[in-house]
């Protein structure tokens, strides 16, 4: 399919997918920079905020180059596109947008959710949501979730030695 003969709803979905990246990329950035920083033997090492700095600077970038295609493409198609309320609308509207919202929302309120209960409590409840969300059958989303969170927790508190919170039910590594 040409560039020309994209449907609306293709071009909205493409200015969506950068300024998500972006924004995402600039929150993440915001968060990480709240981490605390690790010194051992008197040097500086990479701690808790280098992985999310680094994912931050790369969603943001990505998020910047898709912009910029999107711009490039809209420079050809631009007497094609429906008014900018209708655009809106059209955005609003969809399914992708809502479940962004869900993600978004649970991250949110995810870091007060693994003070409480703890990091692998959290982390499996938050991905077997999402994970249903997106339309995966239950049983394999708690699944998925265990294994995935499980992996996380060791990579972070054993290879990494960055302490996960354990919740009040103590659960942790």
């Amino acid at each position: 399919m040409s560039n020309q003969k994209q449907s609306n709803a293709e071009r909205n979905r493409s200015l969506s997918f950068p300024l998500i990246l972006m924004g995402l990329g600039t929150w993440v950035f915001i968060m990480a920079q709240q981490l605390p920083v690790v010194i051992r033997g008197g040097q500086r090492i990479p701690g808790p905020k280098y992985f999310p700095s680094i994912l931050s600077g790369l969603l943001a970038l990505i998020g910047l180059y898709e912009l910029i295609q999107y711009l490039r493409e809209l420079r050809a198609v631009r007497r094609d596109l429906p008014p900018l309320g209708e655009r809106v609308r059209t955005i609003i509207a969809a399914p992708q947008t809502h479940t962004f919202a869900l993600i978004l929302a649970g991250l949110v309120l995810f870091v007060p959710l693994i003070r409480t209960v703890g990091f692998l409590l959290g982390g499996v409840l938050f991905a077997t949501l999402i994970m249903v969300r997106l339309r995966a059958r239950p049983l394999h989303a708690v699944a998925l979730s265990v294994v995935v969170t499980v992996m996380i927790g060791l990579l972070f508190g054993q290879l990494f030695r960055i302490p996960l919170p354990r919740g009040f039910l103590g659960i942790g590594f």
